[in-house]
């Protein structure tokens, strides 16, 4: 988990309405840390068992996948018609 500089944290959450601002993020750091956010958050409120656990890691695997299947691999197909294939 990166390290976010107090200063920046205020930008990425008012603590007093537990509200996170995502308009402001712009580092792979900040979304990692208003992603920790969002998932302590969720554990605060749902049960402290595994299932739980295993429901936002799945979560996460899924909105990694779907990334890379809808943003990622059609921007590799295009510079791969553009600049040719290494195979």
């Amino acid at each position: 988990m990166p390290y976010i500089k107090q200063g920046i944290r205020g930008l990425l959450r008012n603590s007093d309405k537990k509200e996170i601002y995502y308009s402001v993020v712009e580092t792979g750091g900040d979304l990692q840390y208003v992603t920790a956010l969002i998932i302590k958050d969720m554990m605060s409120r749902l049960p402290d068992n595994y299932a739980t656990r295993e429901m936002i890691l799945g979560a996460l695997a899924g909105a990694q996948a779907e990334f890379y299947r809808k943003v990622v691999a059609p921007y590799e197909e295009l510079k791969e018609e553009e600049n040719g294939g290494v195979y």
